[in-house]
């Protein structure tokens, strides 16, 4: 990332945080980065990679009932709509 897109995603990561947060029943948040694999050579590895991986950020509420379920059982569930999600974090930021 040059700087201009560092300092535009520091933006947009201070305002979504900052929505969450204001969340009822929120606990705070939740983020994942997800990088690409590995790049180690060997044979049958991702040759494409470059052009096929882009790393990604997850930004979720931490929610006592629906973390407990991920941290104990390794899945997570998400009750919400990705519509009625976007429409809360409209209104929040």
């Amino acid at each position: 990332m040059d700087p201009e897109e560092l300092q535009s995603l520091a933006r947009i990561l201070k305002r979504l945080t900052a929505a969450l947060v204001k969340l009822q029943g929120s606990q705070g948040y939740v983020m994942n980065l997800h990088t690409a694999p590995l790049r180690k050579p060997k044979p049958g590895a991702w040759e494409t990679i470059d052009r096929d991986y882009h790393w990604h950020l997850d930004l979720r509420p931490r929610l006592d009932l629906l973390n407990g379920l991920k941290e104990s059982g390794g899945f997570h569930i998400n009750p919400v709509s990705p519509e009625a999600a976007a429409n809360t974090l409209r209104d929040l930021c």
